[in-house]
């Protein structure tokens, strides 16, 4: 499903043929060959322009994200996704830029967390953290997991299962959000509901071996540890997993 689109362009196929019927059946209708072949023309020269325009805004990540932000200043999304394709380019300092000019247009969830994120790399953990509650207390699921993580590592565990719950429910689909629920309930003893978790980030993520690791470690706690062979084994083609999952196999604790 399409979340928090307004409209898509597969969505758009058959208005638009009905739209191209209509300007057909306008050009038919007129009387004059010339002014026929005229329209015909200029309709053409004009998609023309339109493709070259698209094209060049498509070249490229940060380009698109650039233009995007000059179209809806906004867009606070859009801020959050430029900075973010700055930062993959290696222009970290232009990232931060970009992050301050957006928030000059908007105070999304979004940015405020792409702000956190660059805070925090930066070397200020106490203003990212401000700002990573800022964003999820505005109902960033990112945040919101993020946040769990955090306060996870600080020994606030109620705090910390509320939040991992918090983003499962505001974004169930978002994997990460509920691999950090079931991280997060492992570490407090809920491991029914950790087990829940990874189970649903498996079936959003098949492909990811980090899941298939966590369903086995979820299923050990729950005194089932006979089913968790077949995940572990999933583990062992992956050299970050496969030490782990081995000695898992072999019985270890």
């Amino acid at each position: 499903p399409v979340r928090g689109v307004v409209l898509a362009d597969r969505y758009l196929l058959v208005p638009s043929l009905g739209a191209a019927l209509v300007v057909a059946a306008g050009i038919l209708a007129l009387a004059n060959p010339r002014a026929r072949t005229a329209l015909i023309t200029a309709i053409a020269f004009a998609a023309a322009l339109r493709t070259l325009d698209a094209q060049a805004n498509w070249r490229d990540s940060m380009t698109l994200w650039q233009r995007a932000t000059e179209v809806a200043p906004g867009d606070g999304d859009a801020w959050s996704m430029y900075a973010d394709a700055l930062d993959e380019a290696g222009e970290p300092q232009q990232a931060s830029e970009a992050v301050v000019r957006g928030i000059r247009h908007t105070s999304s969830p979004r940015l405020v967390l792409r702000e956190a994120l660059l805070v925090m790399e930066h070397g200020d953990p106490v203003r990212a953290r401000e700002l990573m509650q800022k964003a999820a207390e505005q109902g960033e699921p990112r945040a919101m997991a993020n946040l769990a993580l955090i306060r996870l590592d600080a020994g606030q565990m109620a705090d910390a299962l509320a939040w991992a719950r918090k983003a499962t429910v505001t974004a169930p689909l978002y994997a990460n959000g509920q691999r950090v629920r079931g991280k997060v309930a492992l570490a407090a003893g809920e491991n029914a509901e950790a087990l829940a978790a990874f189970e649903q980030a498996l079936a959003l993520e098949p492909g990811n071996r980090a899941n298939h690791l966590n369903v086995a470690l979820a299923l050990i706690q729950l005194g089932r540890r006979a089913e968790a062979p077949p995940h572990l084994e999933a583990c062992l083609g992956d050299p970050a997993f496969a030490d782990r999952a081995r000695a898992l196999l072999d019985g270890a604790p």
